[in-house]
């Protein structure tokens, strides 16, 4: 079961992306979230920390905490963990599904997933739409040895939701790697592009609480419709 901080956590995080707090920019007080919550003071403030950790608020002592500025529209928070819908929400995220494949993991995926030669993968490629403009052509590895369930109709959807809902899978860290590439004639026409066009290439290993790889995934995203957003806190 997930600590309860982090339950509250969600909860609070999701109030903030659906606009509960747009019009103070401030969050309730610690006793406030006690009644809500029925939880301890330590939780909430344990939940209260982790929110600051990921850039959406920021605490003024004696005065309470509040909301960071409103994030660039389109832009994806490279701290983001919970996948491109949740984290994109109010706006419309829709996929087109081009390949759905069982494959065996290659040297140089065995080797980049810590897997044997040989493990069951399945190839997923999407090109995914924000507010109905082309956003991101995606290549994705997942490890079905942790994932045997993983079907057609999750991958058109949220895997990350669906991977969330297993509480031995939960996502808890994921390494990222960013580049610009040159974009090929296939990644152009999805993302209505043309071939040889720029493109930011993330490349993102996603890791469960264990350390093992769930997924490598490789997201070659619009030049113009996509933003990269790194929020840093040092508090």
């Amino acid at each position: 079961m997930a600590a309860k901080y982090r339950e509250v956590f969600s909860a609070i995080e999701k109030d903030i992306l659906d606009g509960r707090y747009n019009g103070t920019r401030k969050l309730l007080t610690e006793d406030a979230y006690i009644a809500e919550y029925k939880v301890s003071r330590n939780t909430i403030r344990n939940a209260i920390d982790l929110l600051v950790k990921r850039g959406y608020c920021f605490p003024i002592q004696g005065s309470g905490v509040f909301l960071r500025r409103t994030k660039p529209a389109y832009s994806l928070n490279l701290e983001n963990i919970y996948g491109l819908t949740y984290y994109m929400a109010p706006l419309p995220v829709t996929s087109r599904l081009l390949h759905f494949d069982m494959v065996e993991a290659d040297e140089d995926l065995a080797s980049k997933m810590e897997i044997p030669v040989g493990s069951p993968l399945l190839y997923v490629v999407r090109v995914r739409h924000v507010d109905h403009k082309p956003y991101v052509y995606e290549y994705n590895y997942f490890n079905l040895l942790l994932l045997p369930e993983l079907d057609e109709e999750t991958a058109r959807s949220s895997i990350f939701t669906y991977i969330n809902r297993h509480e031995s899978l939960q996502i808890s860290f994921i390494d990222t790697v960013l580049s610009v590439v040159k974009i090929n004639a296939e990644e152009a026409e999805k993302l209505e592009l043309v071939e040889n066009d720029p493109g930011l290439k993330i490349e993102a290993f996603v890791m469960i609480r264990t350390g093992e790889v769930i997924q490598l995934s490789t997201g070659v995203f619009h030049y113009e419709n996509a933003r990269a957003l790194k929020m840093a806190t040092y508090i």
